[in-house]
């Protein structure tokens, strides 16, 4: 009995052991199924903006030589119920200059746009590829009917496996915006566009820069033209910050926060589109100072001043919305509702 009382005993206490440690694997498998899986972090308000733009290549022909045109794009959405609830008509922007190839003749353009653009769901090595969107069967650019206007439309959306988010024209800082908020000379303002010096092997980076307003002034600003063209006014803002080839049309956003009308502002969009940019204000040693696009300034050497021009947002707001595009808006959906 004394040997069965010790097997008993034994046995006992090695079922208390072993259910002890299964109630203990138990505990610790609920807590983990109870704690929510790390999660991945979420991209900064400035990679979202970075996901608004696209390298931007237009080919024309000089003799039997094919020649391109490098810059900037971004992508607006335009809501429209008529397509359906929170849809929108989507555009690439740029600027004419950069659409037209600087000032190249229609029959010199080539019936094509290339768009360099990271991949939504990349696979191998490579992040980005390179599209080409084809200008037919009444896919074209819209140009505002001002000529002295550097801005252009493609209604053109990218394809949904592309990593290319649109900017809402909520976030435009129109006159109202630029008014209600107080945006005015000295507030911080960064864009993002194409690094020519530095396109990306595999992915499609742009660079980042920034700096501040310098000047909204009302009367026009003379920006030069390719060759012995006549310089051109053009209602332009100016920002002190550096801008070289390759960043012609990148959308630039100001900073809205902070200190205006006496409060701490916070709360809302922190960022504005204020604007598109074209060009800059060149070194100027007899003090004869015309603006330059970038392209120009490039081909001419000029030197820049650190000061860029661009066109301010109200500018493509009344142009979104001009009579021109509404009217292909209207096509459009006249077209779907038929089909």
């Amino acid at each position: 009995m004394h040997r069965a009382e010790q097997l008993a005993k034994t046995a006992t206490r090695a079922l208390v052991a072993l259910t002890g440690s299964l109630l203990l694997a138990a505990s610790a498998t609920a807590q983990t199924q109870s704690t929510p899986p790390p999660q991945a972090p979420q991209p900064t308000l400035t990679q979202q903006i970075a996901k608004t733009v696209a390298f931007i290549t237009v080919p024309y022909a000089e003799g039997a030589t094919t020649k391109y045109v490098t810059g900037t794009c971004f992508l607006v959405a335009v809501p429209d119920e008529r397509l359906g609830k929170s849809m929108a008509f989507e555009y690439v922007v740029t600027n004419r200059h950069v659409a037209t190839a600087e000032g190249v003749s229609p029959s010199q353009l080539l019936p094509k746009v290339h768009v360099r653009v990271n991949l939504s769901q990349p696979g191998g090595e490579d992040q980005a590829a390179d599209t080409v969107i084809t200008l037919a069967g009444g896919l074209r650019w819209y140009f505002p009917t001002d000529p002295t206007i550097d801005l252009a439309v493609l209604p053109s959306a990218p394809k949904k496996s592309i990593d290319m988010k649109p900017i809402l024209v909520s976030m435009f800082a129109t006159n109202e915006v630029l008014q209600s908020r107080s945006v005015t000379i000295g507030d911080s303002v960064f864009f993002v566009g194409y690094f020519s010096q530095f396109p990306g092997l595999h992915t499609a980076d742009p660079i980042y820069r920034n700096g501040a307003i310098a000047m909204m002034p009302e009367d026009p600003i003379l920006m030069r033209a390719e060759g012995d063209k006549k310089p051109i006014s053009e209602h332009l803002y100016l920002a002190d910050a550096h801008a070289f080839l390759g960043n012609s049309g990148s959308p630039l956003f100001v900073n809205v926060g902070g200190f205006r009308n006496g409060v701490v502002t916070a709360g809302g969009l922190p960022y504005y589109l204020l604007g598109v940019v074209n060009g800059f204000i060149p070194e100027s040693a007899d003090g004869n100072v015309i603006a330059a696009t970038l392209e120009v300034g490039s081909k001419d050497n000029l030197h820049s001043s650190g000061v860029l021009t661009f066109v301010p947002a109200q500018e493509l707001w009344d142009f979104l919305y001009s009579p021109l595009l509404k009217h292909q808006r209207d096509e459009a959906v006249a077209s779907m509702q038929k089909h």
